[in-house]
């Protein structure tokens, strides 16, 4: 019997999905360590980066990554000017687009979740003006 898990964040729940799909949507940046999970049949949840399964640590050692966790457990939230494409706790990946004629912006540019707000400037070719976009970040 396969077990079923349900994510959600805020007031979106989505699910049933098997432990292993929500591990892969965990590894691809859809469920976040802040998000809440359970199983199916139980009435409370646990938070995502609670849980080593879906957000295991990486074991200590005298290698490049000694002493850190696989993420950074940060989330980022789209300001003005931007729109978020994808983000796996580390890093986020998004797309500009015009907060006066709303062109969006076919390249995406990535970077690390930012403490607090990051601006990036952009060049906007319907209104062939220099516009900002911003990126918050929670950690």
């Amino acid at each position: 019997m396969v077990d079923l898990w349900f994510y959600g964040r805020g007031s979106d729940i989505s699910g049933p999905v098997s432990g292993a799909d929500l591990a892969a949507l965990a590894d691809r940046g859809r469920v976040l360590p802040t998000d809440t999970v359970w199983r199916d049949g139980v009435e409370l949840g646990e938070r995502a980066g609670d849980s080593a399964e879906f957000f295991p640590a990486v074991p200590t050692g005298t290698g490049v990554l000694a002493g850190t966790r696989a993420r950074k457990h940060g989330r980022a939230v789209a300001g003005k000017g931007a729109v978020i494409v994808s983000q796996d706790g580390a890093t986020v990946k998004y797309r500009m687009k015009c907060t006066t004629c709303g062109r969006d912006d076919a390249s995406w540019k990535s970077m690390p979740i930012p403490h607090g707000v990051a601006r990036n400037g952009f060049f906007c070719q319907k209104c062939r003006k220099r516009r900002d976009a911003e990126i918050h970040g929670y950690h």
